[in-house]
C-alpha cells in the first residue's frame, strides 16, 4: 500500500501552495471541501448558532443571541444584539477583528448581519453577509 500525501486528497483547486496557505475544511451542509470566505462564513455562524453549553468540552464556546429571541426589537435590543455578536466573534474567531456590525429584519423573524472584519492583516475590510 502506497502512502497518500496531503496534496492526494485535497481537491486540485487547493493544491498549489498558495491554496495550502489558505483555510480548508469541510461544509456542514453538503461535507464537501470549502475554503477562503466560505470557510470563515460557516465557522462565524457556528459561533453565532452555538449557545453556550451546548458544546461538552468547550462550555464558553458559542454566543447568547438566542437570549434575544421573543424580546422587543427596539433600540436596545438592536445594541444587544450587535453587542453580541461582536464580543462572541471576537472572542471565538481569531483571524478576524470586528470592525463594524450591522443588521436588517427584510423577513419578519431573520435577521442578516453585514459584517465589517479585517481578515488577517489585509489592509482593506471586507463585508461578509451572514442570516442568523
Amino acid at each position: 500500500m502506497s502512502d497518500v500525501s496531503l496534496i492526494d486528497i485535497l481537491p486540485r483547486r487547493a493544491a498549489s501552495l498558495a491554496a495550502l496557505k489558505r483555510w480548508i475544511g469541510l461544509s456542514a451542509r453538503s461535507a464537501r471541501p470549502i475554503d477562503g470566505i466560505d470557510h470563515l462564513r460557516q465557522s462565524i455562524l457556528d459561533i453565532l448558532s452555538t449557545y453556550p453549553g451546548e458544546r461538552i468540552m468547550r462550555p464558553e464556546y458559542g454566543s447568547r443571541i438566542r437570549d434575544l429571541i421573543d424580546r422587543p426589537v427596539n433600540a436596545q435590543w438592536l445594541a444587544d444584539l450587535y453587542h453580541e455578536v461582536a464580543v462572541a466573534i471576537q472572542r471565538w474567531e481569531p483571524r478576524v477583528k470586528v470592525q463594524r456590525v450591522a443588521a436588517s429584519m427584510d423577513t419578519p423573524g431573520h435577521v442578516t448581519l453585514d459584517l465589517t472584519l479585517r481578515i488577517g492583516a489585509q489592509e482593506q475590510p471586507q463585508t461578509l453577509r451572514v442570516e442568523v
